[in-house]
């Protein structure tokens, strides 16, 4: 997924790796990040998931606006966090608190963050079905 975030200071993308659940796409990502800050003045923010093969005909995705929050919340927290490693199960060692011993792999747990992007319009594009059409789809939260 690709974020999009807007500041006074100029706008910015992030592509993130993501799970959906509860009608939100999780995330995890650095406070300090661009996009994390720029959530710090305005939660607003839209997101893309797309699928492309290299033809134009073969585009289709989501287009979203919402908002990004960091998940407090434990049990949502923990949740999401099972999600993410079930789809994502190379991310486990990042995910750890503490110092690297014997690998490369830094250990980032302690330095991320969660985050949750909650759109609040989506739609759904296919260039099989016309180029630039676009259907709404329906949030559910």
């Amino acid at each position: 997924m690709v974020l999009a975030t807007n500041a006074p200071n100029g706008c910015w993308t992030a592509p993130v790796y993501y799970v959906f659940a509860r009608a939100g796409f999780y995330f995890f990502s650095s406070p300090e990040a661009r996009h994390i800050q720029h959530n710090a003045a305005d939660d607003r923010a839209a997101a893309s998931i797309y699928y492309d093969n290299g033809h134009w005909e073969d585009i289709q995705g989501l287009q979203m606006s919402g908002h990004i929050h960091p998940v407090r919340q434990k049990t949502e927290k923990l949740d999401a966090m099972a999600r993410f490693l079930l789809r994502f199960p190379f991310a486990a060692p990042f995910l750890e608190a503490g110092k690297s011993k014997g690998t490369s792999l830094p250990k980032l747990g302690n330095r991320v963050g969660l985050y949750c992007f909650v759109p609040l319009t989506a739609f759904y594009t296919n260039n099989r079905l016309g180029f630039g059409k676009r259907i709404a789809v329906r949030v559910s939260r």
